[in-house]
């Protein structure tokens, strides 16, 4: 059929999204928004009509478990049933995005995606703090950080300039992996699992793609060799960590930042505010160092969260045969992208706030499809793409493509900004 003329553009997710025309409909009246036209079209070209409009009763309960993860209380039921005045939905929809369950409740999907935990997994599924980074998220999602923004503090808060605690915390998202800590273990072993582990996270989550296929051979479907995985792979095997931590640890594997928990904060500030009054007073000097002793042991026992960090000089990464972290080859490669997927930005660093740019740029096909697909999937029970985790040639094709692509456009236009999305 290629002979015959046809087109070959390559697999769809490959492809930049181009905003489609709005569909012609038929019925005006039944529309409110854009987006609404798509879903009437799709109605008419197969004979069907929308259902009706459902109840307030009804309407308010799917509404407030969608974007709160909780049933209204009776006495908002009955607020939101007897305000017949025009904007009454709008102003529902406005008072729960800014509710504080709101983030909450978006955090879980993003916490499950994250593989977020507080213990260790292996051996003897040991302590661990993490809440840092869960709390910095439901933080950034209540303030409606851009998605962008949100997506490059994660991969790389840490490589931006004067980071702050919170940008390092939030690199914890690459930190949420399994730590090995059973005796006799190889820790190369487990080292270049973990950096794996983050490979395939990060490609699932903001490229919707099964990088992990590529670690042994050449991907048997979608566009990516070997050698692009450990393109990929070489940005985050740069971390100055070990995989086997020890029976002793229980707290964290380096590097790891200090934060304090809100009581703990708390009572620094008090401490400090003392220290401060104290120094003026020369006869204190046993209350001072008593006050500087109990600063101090706050200091010391803030948890612990893990945070990504960079070696210099970088670690040389190789391709591995047939994956094996014992049979490096002799093919040394650098950071880089599948040529499939585009070119590294222009002027960016060859390091994770690069990766981080071009996820948010222009030039990727992919994760703005990602995304709005995800948000359709939790609000109605199925993304558009029903694989959410695979865009790639085996996962299933978009049953509204030019929906999504439309989705996509609007996400991007709107300086990726997840409220607005929700909202449409």
């Amino acid at each position: 059929w290629i002979k015959e003329g046809a087109v070959y553009a390559g697999h769809w997710a490959y492809q930049a999204p181009v905003r489609p025309e709005l569909p012609e409909v038929s019925d005006h009246a039944w529309i409110r928004s854009s987006l609404d036209r798509f879903v009437l079209a799709r109605l008419q070209a197969a004979r069907l009509r929308p259902a009706p409009p459902t109840g307030r009763r009804t309407l308010i309960r799917r509404v407030c478990l969608d974007l709160t993860g909780l049933p209204p209380s009776p006495s908002a039921v009955e607020r939101f049933v007897n305000d017949t005045s025009p904007g009454a939905y709008e102003r529902l929809i406005d008072s729960l995005l800014a509710s504080e369950r709101y983030g909450e409740r978006m955090t879980l999907a993003w916490m499950d995606a994250a593989r977020y935990g507080d213990s260790s997994v292996f051996h003897d599924d040991g302590v661990r703090f993490m809440w840092p980074w869960r709390d910095w998220v439901i933080r950034a999602l209540n303030d409606n950080m851009p998605f962008d923004r949100f997506a490059l503090e994660q991969l790389a808060g840490d490589l931006l300039p004067d980071a702050t605690i919170a940008q390092r915390v939030a690199t914890g998202f690459n930190r949420n992996h399994s730590i090995q800590s059973e005796g006799g273990v190889i820790n190369e072993e487990y080292r270049v699992e973990t950096v794996v582990d983050r490979v395939e996270t990060t490609t699932a989550v903001f490229l919707g793609l099964t990088f992990g296929c590529a670690r042994c051979h050449d991907h048997k479907y979608d566009p990516i060799s070997q050698r692009e995985f450990y393109e990929f792979y070489a940005l985050f095997n740069n971390v100055p960590e070990t995989a086997h931590v020890g029976n002793a640890d229980k707290l964290a594997d380096k590097p790891f930042v200090k934060v304090p928990s809100a009581a703990q904060r708390k009572q620094m500030e008090w401490h400090r505010a003392e220290i401060a009054e104290l120094e003026k007073k020369p006869e204190a000097e046993q209350q001072l160092k008593a006050a500087r002793k109990a600063l101090a042991a706050l200091g010391q026992a803030a948890p612990t969260s893990m945070v990504m960090g960079e070696l210099s000089p970088a670690r040389k990464t190789f391709v591995l045969s047939r994956g094996q972290y014992d049979q490096p080859s002799d093919v040394e490669v650098s950071a880089g992208l599948p040529a499939a997927l585009g070119q590294w930005p222009a002027g960016a660093p060859r390091n994770r706030l690069g990766l981080a740019k071009w996820i948010g740029g222009a030039e990727n096909p992919l994760t703005a499809r990602v995304v709005v697909n995800r948000f359709w999937q939790m609000h109605f029970g199925t993304g558009i793409v029903k694989s959410s985790e695979d865009f790639g040639a085996q996962g299933e094709w978009p049953t509204h493509p030019a929906l999504l692509d439309w989705l996509a456009n609007e996400f991007v236009r709107s300086g990726w900004n997840r409220k607005a999305m929700h909202k449409l």
